[in-house]
């Protein structure tokens, strides 16, 4: 249903940990009511990836102990300003993201959801002990969002990244750069990671994710400080003497757009 996550669930001896609290309250319901079915020790903590609507409307209908960096923090707190402020602001004054996110809250506001923060704040990095199972919530940034967290479980090397390594939705051109990716991808390899989950696609292996990582490095090399799509397409299609996937394309295209917003 529109922008729907995918949701996590981290299984320790004692407790359970939530990844993302959903897009709405019935996204959260339906979760609760799975998990509901599973013989597993109670549910007592929720982290968010980042502060975007559908990644956290549904806190309130989890009502667990929620986890955040002071960056999720200070982004919710800009919202429920807003939301408690009846003018309808324009992107521009807030920014595209905020500006969505704080339209799409209103609008779940109407059913009965409330915005509520965080309980557990950190400034860098924390680690959650679920019993047997610890995990490591560590803030990140990235194009898509400079609050954004993975979640990291030491034991069964997974790891969540929410939207992370998404392109910049907040730009003109909605965009990658290669000074964030670099620093986004040394954050996320230095765990010994074998699945990756983000949010709205299929798991990654450390081999795809590796290989992805790699596409995205050479592209934006590539790239340089170009503006010029044709051009590039051009120029990658004659360095791997094939035809370009889809995906290629729109990496080479989000790269070039980073470079226009720079000139705007």
């Amino acid at each position: 249903e529109g922008c729907q996550p995918s949701l996590g669930l981290i299984i320790g001896d004692k407790y359970c940990l939530v990844v993302d609290g959903g897009n709405n309250r019935n996204h959260a319901e339906e979760f609760l009511r799975e998990v509901s079915k599973l013989d597993v020790p109670p549910l007592k903590y929720l982290t968010i990836t980042h502060f975007h609507w559908d990644h956290i409307a549904g806190i309130s209908t989890m009502d667990l102990t929620t986890i955040m960096n002071e960056k999720n923090y200070e982004n919710i707190n800009t919202i429920k300003e807003i939301l408690d402020n009846d003018e309808m602001l324009k992107p521009k004054e807030l920014g595209r993201t905020m500006h969505r996110t704080a339209n799409q809250l209103r609008k779940e506001m109407e059913d009965g959801i409330e915005i509520v923060n965080g309980d557990i704040i950190f400034e860098k990095k924390v680690q959650i002990d679920l019993g047997g199972i610890k995990c490591t919530i560590e803030n990140i940034g990235g194009d898509h969002s400079e609050d954004s967290n993975l979640i990291y479980v030491e034991d069964e090397k997974v790891m969540f990244l929410g939207d992370s390594t998404y392109r910049d939705l907040n730009q003109r051109h909605k965009c990658y750069t290669m000074e964030k990716l670099v620093q986004l991808i040394e954050k996320i390899q230095k765990y010994d990671t074998e699945i990756y989950l983000t949010a709205h696609k299929p798991a990654y292996t450390k081999e795809s994710m590796k290989e992805l990582f790699d596409m995205m490095l050479d592209i934006g090399k590539l790239v340089g400080d170009s503006i010029n799509l044709e051009e590039k397409i051009d120029e990658y299609k004659n360095s791997v003497n094939r035809d370009l996937t889809e995906d290629e394309i729109f990496y080479i295209d989000a790269f070039v757009n980073g470079n226009k917003n720079d000139i705007l």
